[in-house]
Order: structure tokens, then C-alpha cells, then sequence
């Protein structure tokens, strides 16, 4: 007999995709959606469930992006979704940061592609204090965020943000909170899903407005429980 573990269950989770649904299809104001849970519960599987469904519509571009595999810079979240999307999608971000020199005071700007090696040159030539890092970085920041309007504008699509394991983030989660969900409260088209054993504040003075948050935990629907116990063999 197949030991039955109610803990890790996912089942439909019904209630949570026809919220995601809805945000997708701008039935509500909701836009960024915050998943709080224990470890176990399913956080991981449902963002899944949420790419596929993107996968799914051709309306929808999803950039999904674990925190447990990501380094925390925003060179490093900016370089991931470059691989994601295409760089060719990028020209005024490549610009910008191609006029950021290396330790070694050799420019990169010939260099087409940005790969990782470039971008932990950059990182280490950029320093250590926080306000000298912000301000040089600033116009790649801006640049990178124009591009993606603009390739969300030509796709005409809903850019949607699938961000797991948040607690992983660390220090990199004030600039979450502090850049892309502002960027992204200011950019109707865009969306985001936040999951994680912490996750942001849903009150945020910037955009707590258009935040929704949900606690996981065990599955108390019926229909849910149903379908997953035939799927999973327990009749």
C-alpha cells in the first residue's frame, strides 16, 4: 500500500488557479500575488502549474525564476531573464552595461554577449559600497526595464513574473521589493508571483494596492481531494 503523505498533497489547488487566472486575464486589481507556506505544502509545484498554464496561452510570457539557483545581484536576475526572453530582445540594457569596465580597466563594449564571466568582472569592479553600486548601475536598471516594455509592447503579451523559493533571496529582496514590484505596479501588462516560506509585505506603501497575499496550507476542498486520491490511487 502507497504510504499517503496529506502534507505534501497539492491536488487542483482550484481556489488558487482561478485566482491566478483571473489575474492574468485582468478580472481584478490584484497583480502581484504573494504565496506564503512551511516548507512542504506545495509552493514549488503550484508555481508550475501557473507556468504551464502561461505555456499554455499564447497570450502570456512567463519568466520563471528560482531564488534557490539564482546568485542575488540584479546583474545576476538580469542576466537569467536575458536567457530566458533572448538578448536580442535587450539592445539598450546590452548598451549600458557594455559601458561598464572591468577590474582589470579593459572595456567590454566589443563584447556581444554578456555572458556570467562578464557579468562577475563587472560585479567585482563596481565594489562593495552600496550607494557607488546603485548609482552606476542605475542606467542599466532603467535600460533593462525599458526593453521589457518594449518587447512586452511588440509581443503584445502579459509578462509574467514566477518567482520561487523567496526566503532564498536575502539580501537581494529589498531590491525585489524596492524596484521590480514598484516596476511592475507601474506597468499594466505586467504581473508577478511571489512564493516562498517569507515572502514581501502585502501592505507595501508603494504597491500593497495591488497585492494579494495567500497562506497555504492543507487542502480543504472536496472536489480537490477527490480527483487527487483517484489520480494518486487511493480508492
Amino acid at each position: 500500500m502507497t504510504k499517503f503523505n496529506s502534507k505534501r498533497a497539492i491536488a487542483n489547488r482550484t481556489k488558487e488557479m482561478a485566482l491566478f487566472r483571473s489575474i492574468i486575464y485582468g478580472e481584478n486589481e490584484t497583480r502581484i500575488l504573494l504565496i506564503r507556506a512551511d516548507s512542504g505544502f506545495g509552493k514549488t509545484k503550484l508555481i508550475d502549474k501557473f507556468w504551464r498554464f502561461c505555456q499554455e496561452n499564447e497570450a502570456v510570457t512567463p519568466i520563471k525564476i528560482d531564488f534557490k539557483y539564482l546568485l542575488t545581484d540584479p546583474l545576476n536576475f538580469f542576466d537569467e531573464v536575458l536567457d530566458i526572453l533572448g538578448e536580442e530582445n535587450f539592445p539598450r540594457y546590452n548598451l549600458e552595461i557594455s559601458k561598464l569596465e572591468s577590474p582589470q580597466g579593459i572595456e567590454i563594449s566589443g563584447n556581444q554577449t554578456v555572458g556570467r564571466l562578464d557579468i562577475q568582472a563587472i560585479q567585482m569592479s563596481l565594489g562593495q559600497e552600496r550607494s557607488t553600486r546603485e548609482r552606476r548601475l542605475k542606467p542599466c536598471h532603467t535600460a533593462f526595464f525599458d526593453d521589457l516594455r518594449h518587447l512586452g509592447k511588440r509581443l503584445k503579451h502579459r509578462l509574467v513574473f514566477l518567482l520561487d523559493t523567496f526566503e532564498k533571496a536575502e539580501n537581494f529582496s529589498a531590491w525585489v521589493e524596492k524596484n521590480l514590484l514598484k516596476e511592475i505596479k507601474n506597468t499594466e501588462s505586467w504581473c508577478a508571483v511571489i512564493a516562498g516560506q517569507n515572502v514581501p509585505s502585502d501592505d507595501h506603501i508603494v504597491w500593497g494596492k495591488c497585492a494579494d497575499l495567500i497562506e497555504l496550507g492543507a487542502i480543504d476542498d472536496e472536489n480537490d481531494w477527490l480527483e487527487f486520491s483517484i489520480q494518486a490511487g487511493y480508492n
